[in-house]
């Protein structure tokens, strides 16, 4: 798998390096957008806060 794929990025074929490159980029990436998901610490209480979203004041009744 992964590793077949980095061994490719050492090919002499400039065309399957870029190629090996951009699958390793787009299905392997940068884990920046994982990193949004954790908690942050408030640093006045020293709690974990969480990006709650806070649903409609409306009331919902069963009819």
């Amino acid at each position: 798998g992964l590793d077949k794929i980095e061994t490719l990025q050492s090919h002499q074929n400039q065309e399957v390096y870029q190629k090996s490159f951009d699958i390793i980029e787009h299905y392997f990436g940068s884990d920046d957008e994982v990193n949004d998901l954790a908690p942050q610490v408030d640093i006045g209480s020293k709690q974990y806060t969480f990006n709650n979203q806070i649903g409609t004041a409306e009331r919902f009744e069963f009819q």
